[in-house]
């Protein structure tokens, strides 16, 4: 019974005296008294939900206010470093109108961008014309310095070969290696600009990794001597010698490295090294290093000396020269084999360049047994047509096939050579690819309608174009760069002839 019943209890029982409260009254209280109870109750629970809207309010207000304070403190800290980036030193005045210039200064930052986007676009297309223009220039000077370069070795090597003066050898040797290192540093120069260029790609082909060192070890012999020194090969006796791989680009790493080698050893030795890291039935890891007695580098410039245009110091420019790309390039070509130079040296102690390299064996020839003389060069009367439009490069060719007993016939153009072609039977074409009226390259395609049997070898002085680049058309059988080496040249010839003659054979048969 809550206090309002007892209150309205106690009236009625003054109202009614002495007599008792009629009964009818009971029922009319316990409404009244329930009336109360129900509005107590609703007004607790008023109070209670006036309470948690009134909390939750707070916090709601207090949550805006302090996403206001961070909405606020983004759009100044964006201002701020828009307004660092604006190079007109844009300022804004109160924080009112900051989305105003937060708006302002994006859109003005996004003009900059289309511009500077515009800009760069600009000089990008410039870079590429003059890249471009830049291999064009390194192409054709190429084939202007290789050509006379190629007429200077030649004629010094068939000068050595005939008779002259014994006071005259000297003079020949120095002509001869004078152009050559001549030559060398112009393919480093080339070499260094395809390579930017992501021109170089690797040949696959199989050949006697023993005999290139050997070669690579005669080819260097006399420059050994002129520095007094011993110039050794050694062999591991589990190396297998035939492999797969890029024989031009492997002599170009190690004729880099013996020559370096050499020209900084003065009356010591240097060891051109091969050691078998694994050997498995198809394919063997290698070590190859050239180690040397010379006069050693420091640590802190064996980092130094692979850099593009660096050498130890300018003292080592000055005393021994050279261009400091070798190594450059030499890292970049072993990058290419999936490899990389590796450096043992102590200053005046010697040093040790090395690089492993995987090479898959080629187990379709047999192991070498008794070889024939290698001075023995012996074409056995082949018929060669010979194609040059200079007077000079066709005299160099005729004095060094003239020594391997062939039959030649020369002409001047591409179009000769196509009537001539269609006239005789030829084993062989030995074609420039650079010639007025009719370019090596058409007159072989020309020729291909008809012959598709004759050898074709390609000749040329320029550096433009790879070897894989040149014999990708189906109408060349091979490729020789200018200046040639007239062994190599030799080698190109006999298995091309070889191979002529295995297929007349079959015929025959047939």
């Amino acid at each position: 019974m809550n206090q309002y019943h007892k209150i309205l209890e106690r009236q009625l029982r003054k109202f009614f005296g002495d007599e008792e409260v009629p009964d009818f009254f009971y029922p009319f209280l316990e409404a009244v008294n329930r009336s109360y109870h129900n509005f107590e109750k609703d007004k607790q629970l008023s109070q209670h939900s006036f309470s948690i809207a009134e909390e939750e309010y707070n916090q709601m207000n207090e949550q805006l206010v302090a996403e206001k304070e961070l909405h606020d403190e983004g759009i100044k800290s964006l201002l701020k470093s828009l307004k660092a980036l604006d190079e007109l030193g844009y300022q804004g005045s109160t924080l009112d109108n900051d989305l105003l210039e937060l708006t302002e200064l994006l859109n003005q930052q996004i003009e900059k961008q289309l511009k500077t986007e515009k800009r760069l676009q600009k000089l990008v297309n410039e870079v590429r014309k003059a890249s471009k223009a830049k291999s064009e220039f390194l192409s054709v000077m190429s084939h202007e310095i290789r050509s006379p370069l190629n007429l200077i070795i030649g004629i010094s090597q068939v000068l050595q070969k005939k008779d002259h003066l014994p006071e005259q050898a000297e003079n020949l040797e120095v002509l001869r290696l004078s152009a050559k290192n001549l030559l060398n540093l112009i393919n480093n120069i080339l070499d260094f600009n395809k390579i930017e260029e992501g021109k170089v790609a690797l040949d696959r082909t199989s050949f006697d990794l023993n005999d290139l060192l050997y070669d690579l070890q005669k080819a260097n012999t006399n420059f050994a001597r002129e520095r007094h020194n011993s110039l050794a090969i050694s062999i591991d006796e589990k190396f297998h010698h035939h492999v797969m791989s890029d024989p031009l680009r492997l002599t170009q790493i190690l004729n880099n490295l013996v020559s370096n080698a050499l020209k900084f050893t003065y009356k010591g030795i240097v060891v051109v090294g091969i050691e078998v890291l694994q050997d498995g039935p198809g394919a063997q890891r290698l070590r190859i290093s050239v180690a040397d007695s010379g006069i050693g580098i420091s640590k802190k410039n064996q980092k130094k000396i692979l850099n593009r245009f660096e050498q130890a110091d300018q003292k080592v420019t000055r005393e021994y020269g050279g261009t400091g790309l070798g190594l450059s390039i030499i890292q970049s070509l072993l990058k290419l084999m999936n490899s990389g130079i590796q450096i043992e040296s102590k200053e005046g102690k010697g040093s040790k360049f090395f690089f492993d390299v995987t090479f898959e064996k080629d187990l379709s020839i047999p192991k070498p047994g008794k070889k024939e003389p290698t001075d023995v060069q012996d074409l056995h009367g082949a018929k060669i047509l010979i194609v040059d439009d200079m007077a000079l490069n066709l005299l160099l060719l005729r004095e060094i096939l003239g020594d391997w007993n062939v039959n030649l016939t020369q002409a001047s153009n591409g179009l000769e050579a196509l009537e001539l072609v269609r006239e005789n039977d030829y084993d062989l074409l030995i074609i420039d690819l650079h010639m007025p009226v009719m370019d090596g390259k058409t007159a072989a395609r020309e020729i291909r309608k008809f012959n598709s049997d004759l050898p074709i070898v390609a000749l040329t002085a320029s550096a433009g174009s790879s070897r894989e680049e040149v014999l990708k058309e189906d109408y060349l059988d091979d490729y020789v760069s200018k200046p040639f080496d007239p062994p190599q040249l030799y080698r190109r010839i006999k298995s091309l002839l070889s191979m002529e003659g295995v297929k007349s054979a079959q015929e025959k048969l047939n």
